[in-house]
């Protein structure tokens, strides 16, 4: 019967003090593992898009490093093209430590406190939904059990209404009937009574249900107001922790008031506003214009000392088109004094001259030095060398071993803190990520850049960053 009762029963709204209503409640508890999973997704792929950010950078700067490189462009006005492609790599460094700290700051906490505070049990339920969803069962039980006595004595009592209204229309019909007897009529009278009688008893019965149930009401919302408190601290739980990693999430984002992104544009600003056309102008002067050191024909004495030992060869068919037997200049020694020293050129080639069929053919093939002496003395004029593009004291920083060339490096990540001990080594903190520029030298040393700054730094404090 107390099942039949419990299938017939539908709570009449979706009220939380319904039977079952607590259900939404506790189903915040599967939810709130649900959200950290979501959560975690959305930060992850928010992380995706920024190492896919910085590899694009990094790609964008390499391309145009190389096609700078390669082009025309020269002097301050090439550092200030290649200024760009080292806010790029900066940039996607920022970006790269954006992914990490999410990763590292953000997830692995999301992860941890699921792990803590949701457990699985062997019916892939939550141990705490289960644990909720008992408690209030058992706070429900005794009004639920009251609450069906209440609809019984209901049901019984609307019945016995319906049924004291039929014999009621039955007693009425009777009185005209002539076809039934005097007897007939009073038993349908005094089973009217008796109805009436029953249907007051059920009423009482359905009065005293209620009485019951109201006099617990009291008492059934107070135990189910203490599990839902239960519940409701869980929940703010999960809503402070949520809010704390949304900030954290924020901290990682908001790159506005880093202070290397600033560094970053005002080193980007300064090498724009650098850029001197007059000084370009003069080392392109210097090194393919006017002002260049051009060597002025002379006159030279003729010296036949200088040509000797020439050698003959027989059987040049090949050079004289296979014709007969040729004689082929093949080499000249001769001896160079330092004042025939001329700039370098090509060894002049002239073609072979082919004699007609039959005849011998003289071939020159090449006139080119096989043995050069030059003695060099105290008197001995240096050769001059190509001039600086620019004044010595405006390019001794380009000439020195660490000057930045603009050209990207490899992420890496400090394993541990490092205080710089000379003037061209690299200070940094444990986790610091920066760019290596060369690999180590033989000593274990590596050149590299930190906040626009490159310098050196021991190879066994890094390590490279994973997937760049």
């Amino acid at each position: 019967m107390s099942g039949d009762c419990e299938q017939e029963y539908q709570a009449d709204s979706d009220c939380f003090w319904e039977p079952g209503n607590y259900k939404r409640t506790t189903k915040r508890i599967t939810d709130a593992y649900t959200l950290c999973n979501e959560l975690v997704q959305l930060i992850q792929e928010r992380g995706e898009i920024e190492a896919k950010y910085a590899s694009t950078l990094r790609s964008w700067s390499k391309k145009w490093n190389t096609t700078i490189d390669k082009g025309p462009e020269y002097g301050t006005c090439a550092a200030a093209w290649k200024s760009t492609l080292n806010e790029a790599d900066r940039l996607a460094l920022i970006h790269i430590r954006m992914k990490e700290q999410m990763d590292n700051d953000v997830v692995s906490a999301v992860r941890q406190w699921q792990k803590d505070n949701f457990h699985k049990t062997l019916i892939r339920d939550f141990k705490e939904k289960k644990e909720m969803d008992d408690a209030f069962k058992k706070a429900q039980k005794p009004w639920e059990k009251k609450l069906r006595d209440v609809q019984r004595a209901k049901q019984d009592y609307h019945a016995a209404c319906q049924k004291e209204r039929s014999a009621a229309l039955r007693e009425k019909n009777s009185v005209k009937d002539t076809s039934l007897s005097v007897d007939q009529k009073k038993k349908i009278e005094e089973e009217v009574g008796k109805i009436s009688e029953a249907k007051q008893l059920l009423r009482e019965k359905y009065e005293k249900t209620l009485r019951d149930i109201n006099e617990y009401n009291a008492k059934y919302m107070e135990d189910m107001g203490d599990v839902y408190d239960k519940c409701s601290e869980m929940e703010r739980q999960r809503l402070t922790f949520f809010k704390d990693q949304l900030k954290s999430l924020h901290r990682c984002l908001d790159i506005s008031r880093d202070e290397v992104l600033r560094d970053i544009y005002n080193e980007f600003y300064s090498t724009v506003d650098s850029t001197d056309p007059n000084k370009d102008l003069r080392w392109w002067s210097k090194t393919s214009g006017i002002d260049m050191t051009m060597n002025w024909p002379v006159f030279e004495e003729f010296q036949p000392e200088k040509f000797k030992n020439i050698s003959n060869k027989k059987n040049s068919k090949a050079l004289a088109g296979g014709a007969g037997d040729g004689v082929a200049l093949t080499g000249v020694q001769y001896k160079i004094t330092d004042d025939d020293v001329v700039p370098s050129t090509s060894p002049t080639t002239t073609k072979a001259t082919v004699a007609p069929a039959g005849h011998q053919a003289v071939v020159v093939t090449k006139i080119a030095p096989l043995q050069i002496t030059q003695s060099i003395s105290s008197s001995s004029q240096p050769q001059s060398s190509v001039p600086s593009p620019f004044p010595e004291d405006d390019w001794d920083d380009d000439l020195h071993s660490l000057a930045d060339t603009g050209d990207p490096g490899i992420p890496v990540r400090a394993m541990y803190d490092y205080e710089a001990l000379e003037e061209d080594e690299l200070t940094f903190n444990r986790g610091d990520i920066f760019e290596k520029l060369e690999d180590q030298d033989d000593q274990g040393w590596c050149k590299g850049r930190l906040h626009g700054r490159v310098g050196l730094f021991p190879a066994s404090y890094v390590k490279d960053v994973p997937g760049q």
